[in-house]
């Protein structure tokens, strides 16, 4: 059994297709979109990379707990080898950061580069307060994943609030969604009793469904009969 990010996106065009139109927005910063775990913010970011990533420069930022108390630790992939004076200075981070995304010959031109950051609940302040400002300022562009709004430092929920950048919730998927994401996965017809029992039991949440597909069929519980 792969994985919710292997599969194609179900249940999820709508917000597909209202993410994008944010980010192509010129009245906007970005998107932020909101959900708990599993319940499909990398796979739906996925697909708006696939469909953006011809028209913009696409950089993806991954924030850990483990370096949330690490001053620009998030932004290091993309940052160059900087001395310990200049790690110190958001000026010298703010200049190395915009070097690696926006490159000289590209800065005069309209198009901002999409910074995608996952899990930014875990990101340093340092990071954070760096981006808001960057997108702020109109020369990048972001779609920020998180669980909680309230747990990302203070500089990109402001944005939210001030209506800079859109705010997305994720909703569990309905018991239609989950039958069909079940089909797909299965590869062939599925009884409605079936879906509807691990809709139920998943909360909707598609991680949990493709886990519970999984372990039934493993099980013996949830089987095929006569092509169903």
């Amino acid at each position: 059994m792969q994985g919710f990010a292997s599969q194609q996106l179900v249940g999820r065009e709508m917000e597909v297709q209202s993410v994008l139109a944010d980010l192509r927005s010129a009245q906007l910063s970005g998107a932020l979109l909101v959900a708990e775990a599993g319940m499909g913010k990398s796979a739906l970011a996925n697909v708006v990379v696939r469909e953006l990533e011809h028209e913009m420069p696409v950089f993806r930022i991954h924030a850990s707990s483990a370096l949330t108390g690490i001053p620009f630790g998030a932004l290091a992939p993309l940052l160059p080898v900087l001395s310990a004076e200049d790690t110190d200075s958001p000026l010298a981070v703010m200049r190395a950061l915009l070097g690696r995304v926006r490159p000289t010959a590209e800065r005069s031109t309209d198009v901002a580069p999409l910074l995608v950051v996952d899990d930014a609940h875990a990101l340093d302040e340092a990071s954070a307060d760096l981006l808001s400002q960057l997108m702020a300022s109109g020369r990048v562009r972001m779609l920020v994943l998180t669980r909680s709004i309230t747990e990302i430092p203070a500089g990109i929920p402001a944005q939210v609030w001030s209506g800079a950048i859109s705010r997305h919730q994720l909703q569990p998927l309905t018991e239609s969604q989950v039958h069909d994401l079940c089909t797909q996965v299965l590869g062939g017809p599925v009884l409605s009793t079936s879906s509807a029992e691990l809709a139920m039991r998943s909360g909707g949440n598609p991680m949990f469904v493709l886990a519970l597909v999984a372990e039934t069929r493993r099980t013996g519980v949830l089987t095929e009969r006569h092509g169903v």
